[in-house]
């Protein structure tokens, strides 16, 4: 497991090492508002909830996360069970785990796991449906497998981001308060199978169905304990990012012939899985020459195992005025810029949101009088938001 999840240190002394604070990166240099922090409270203290995966926004009230990441042995007998939603919670918005100003933390409401995941920890994934829509954030687009495999093929380069430990087997004293990133190229199939051979008691199998690996040859650069769960991504034609994998597991962080293993998510059968519950038509960072998620209605599709997965897709959640801001938004040149490009959209999007809340109440008014007030009222809110935004953009720096 390339990014431990909870307390288990037996994970970290068995089989894959699960990841964390990257290895050889940096601190992150350009916004990720898809990026946000798992917290998870232990059974023995529920109010004490600490940050101890990464995950993704994959849609309003979506999250993407790495199945090992909602395990844990909760009632002490030895054997791991997935978590209860009201032990895990996100924080949205943030690069700095101890800046929380302008940020949000949003509870689980439901947590579904990947069927086929297993003890090898093949099928690393978790989708969790937040007890609301986010606000803060912006959902990353996971790249459609039927047009976009060449954009992950061996050799592109990738980033990885996380919170974690830069130092495998780290007892937890050199976690990250501030966002890292590291950029790793894509390992074929065949290396990584080499890497990791079927039945290795020590390293672990490699299942190239449901796995994808990234990293180099020579080590130094990979994710670590704590980046479990955390998205890899890629950049298409336009420099919009697309997640491809979830940060899963490997053997040690950054040792050489050892590549950082992925849970596949740009192939059909997961991202089949994960399209049936959080729709990627749905999904707002991409612009409309990429965006390739299947139509209203549902579509049939066949994974590598023959089992067929009918897929229903639902209306955007996201309004298409907010997908054309964020694609502007992150071809703004220069981190300032585009951090305030970013937070332009999201200030724009809550207003619309508001806006729309407060004129569904007004058309409940029983008069034609009273209705028409409060729409008035609606607008002069919006637009005194819209002042008090201004004033918030102007004080960035």
């Amino acid at each position: 497991m390339r990014r431990l999840s909870f307390a288990l240190l037996f994970a970290l002394l068995a089989l894959p090492a699960s990841a964390s604070a990257v290895i050889g990166g940096t601190d992150a240099t350009r916004p990720y508002p898809y990026m946000i922090a798992f917290e998870y409270a232990p059974a023995d203290d529920p109010n004490d909830f600490d940050q101890v995966c990464g995950a993704s926004l994959i849609g309003a009230d979506k999250v993407l996360t790495a199945a090992h990441c909602v395990y844990d042995d909760r009632n002490g007998d030895r054997r791991s069970e997935v978590v209860p939603p009201s032990s895990v919670r996100f924080l949205i918005g943030t690069q700095d785990l101890r800046n929380r100003t302008g940020a949000e933390t949003i509870g689980a409401a439901k947590i579904e796991v990947f069927p086929e995941y297993d003890a090898d920890f093949k099928g690393d994934i978790a989708v969790v449906t937040l007890q609301r829509a986010a606000t803060k954030g912006a959902p990353i687009r996971l790249a459609n497998p039927a047009t976009e495999k060449p954009l992950w093929a061996a050799g592109k380069q990738a980033t990885v981001t996380g919170w974690g430990t830069s130092i495998f087997l780290d007892p937890g004293l050199d976690y990250r308060n501030r966002l890292r990133e590291v950029r790793v190229p894509m390992v074929s199939d065949a290396d990584c199978d080499a890497a990791y051979p079927l039945d290795d008691p020590i390293r672990g199998d490699f299942y190239a169905d449901v796995d994808v690996c990234a990293g180099e040859r020579t080590g130094l650069k990979d994710s670590c304990q704590g980046d479990s769960g955390g998205p890899l991504v890629v950049p298409d034609a336009s420099g919009t990012l697309l997640q491809v994998g979830v940060v899963s597991r490997g053997f040690g962080c950054g040792y050489p012939n050892s590549y950082g293993v992925y849970a596949r998510v740009g192939d059909t059968k997961l991202y089949n899985w994960i399209d049936a519950r959080a729709p990627q038509s749905a999904t707002t960072t991409t612009t409309t020459s990429t965006s390739t998620a299947p139509t209203d209605g549902g579509t049939t599709t066949t994974d590598r195992s023959g089992e067929t997965t009918t897929t229903q897709t639902t209306t955007t959640q996201t309004p298409t005025a907010f997908q054309r801001c964020m694609a502007r938004a992150d071809r703004v040149r220069g981190l300032s810029a585009r951090r305030r490009a970013v937070r332009s959209c999201q200030l724009a999007q809550r207003r619309r949101a508001a806006y729309r809340r407060c004129t569904k109440r007004a058309a409940k008014l029983g008069t034609r009088s009273r209705r028409e007030r409060a729409v008035r009222k609606c607008r002069s809110e919006r637009r005194a938001a819209a002042r008090r935004h201004a004033r918030v953009l102007r004080a960035m720096r």
